[in-house]
């Protein structure tokens, strides 16, 4: 009926069954104010001292205006945000396959980090049943990194120890549903780590031209050139078609 708890002895308990436990009450430790400011502070300048070192460019470039602003004026600053804002629309207006490469797919990936992945990722894999509870205290896959191509988001992850492959396999329409894709494919990087692929089907306007070169329409057309030849009675070469001539190259996601 009672659950024993560590702690003091309580008192005063009424019970209606005679084998009844001691029941204790749990012990509470008041942490004092001070450390708990302490604690905060440490960790936003943790987070702080951790964003300049991934992030030096993009902290640079939002903190310049502010700089500039403070030194020379808000003229000189909002010159400056405005310069900001018209060169890389111009440079998306000019080539955007190369602003994409080197900027917007990092910028979406960004994005999509903070936004999707990091902001569901706790309770994704604590309802999914990839996170585990041991002695009270809740261990999670650690979200590695995100990048984003015209196509999918690659999300790279680091399992937990005594983790299979299978137990993410299973869940991949647990996976797809809480970050809102369509679908998800699991694939090994190397040990302990996996790379998930979710599709979006949203970023139609901005995906590659499909390359022209379809070599299983080759492959058919030299099967039914070849069979014709076979029924006429001829002597033309049967030998297949070389794959690694006919087969375009494939493009690596960065």
């Amino acid at each position: 009926m009672f659950k024993k708890l560590p702690g003091d002895e309580a008192q005063r308990l009424v019970s209606t069954t005679p084998d009844t436990a001691v029941v204790f009450r749990p012990a509470i430790v008041r942490t004092p104010a001070l450390v708990t400011l302490v604690i905060y502070a440490w960790r936003l300048l943790a987070g702080l001292m951790r964003l300049l070192w991934r992030h030096p460019i993009a902290s640079a470039v939002a903190a310049l205006p502010g700089v500039i602003w403070t030194v020379y004026g808000w003229p000189y600053g909002l010159g400056v945000v405005a310069l900001l804002l018209a060169v890389p629309t111009g440079w998306a207006l000019i080539h955007r396959p190369s602003f994409l490469h080197l900027i917007g797919w990092r910028l979406l990936a960004f994005w999509r980090l903070v936004w999707v992945y990091r902001r569901h990722w706790q309770p994704v894999m604590t309802i999914s049943g990839l996170a585990r509870q041991v002695s009270g205290r809740e261990y999670l896959p650690h979200l590695v990194a995100v990048s984003c191509t015209s196509w999918a988001d690659l999300v790279t992850v680091k399992i937990l120890t005594g983790q299979a492959v299978t137990d993410w396999a299973d869940r991949v329409e647990h996976l797809a549903h809480g970050f809102g894709a369509a679908s998800c494919r699991v694939t090994i990087t190397r040990s302990g780590r996996l790379l998930l692929t979710f599709p979006a089907a949203t970023r139609w306007p901005f995906r590659c031209p499909p390359s022209r070169s379809r070599p299983w329409r080759r492959w058919g057309r030299w099967r039914s050139a070849a069979a014709r030849t076979a029924l006429r009675g001829g002597s033309r070469s049967t030998a297949p078609m070389s794959w690694s001539r006919a087969l375009p190259g494939r493009a690596r996601a960065r």
